[in-house]
């Protein structure tokens, strides 16, 4: 598996590719973004679009988006979107960390951050990754009905 990040030339016919891919994560979500909103935030260049090829098929089995992080003394590149195709990851787990952590360096980017499920766990704790919180959330709505 090829994982490379998606020039700007290659944005549309790859991001139409890999569309369905990337609404699986965000289906996962609040609905904090649309995928019209990660498609502007990409074409801006707020975000990158990341794919992993297979070699022999040319397929594009996954599909993620990162975003840099900008702070007073360091920048982050927070992983916001992964998608998949079911049962693959054993295919591009190995294969994503050297162009992203690559990017980093040339970036300046001291730190790679992600978000989601406690599975990441189990496949990022070993490659030097540190689980430092859980993030729990509660949807708060106009109206709660109040319990006695």
């Amino acid at each position: 598996m090829i994982v490379t990040q998606v020039s700007d030339e290659y944005l549309l016919p790859v991001f139409t590719q890999v569309k369905p891919l990337l609404q699986k994560a965000l289906d996962r979500g609040f609905g904090e973004l649309s995928m019209d909103d990660i498609l502007a935030r990409l074409i801006r260049g707020q975000q990158q679009l990341w794919v992993g090829v297979d070699e022999k098929t040319g397929k594009m089995p996954l599909a993620f988006t990162t975003e840099i992080s900008h702070y007073a003394t360091m920048k982050h590149l927070c992983l916001l979107l992964t998608g998949a195709e079911p049962h693959t990851i054993d295919t591009w787990m190995d294969s994503w960390s050297e162009p992203v952590e690559q990017f980093c360096r040339i970036n300046g980017i001291s730190h790679i951050l992600t978000f989601g499920r406690d599975g990441w766990e189990k496949f990022l704790g070993g490659k030097g990754y540190h689980k430092y919180y859980t993030v729990m959330a509660k949807e708060i709505k106009d109206e709660e009905p109040a319990s006695d």
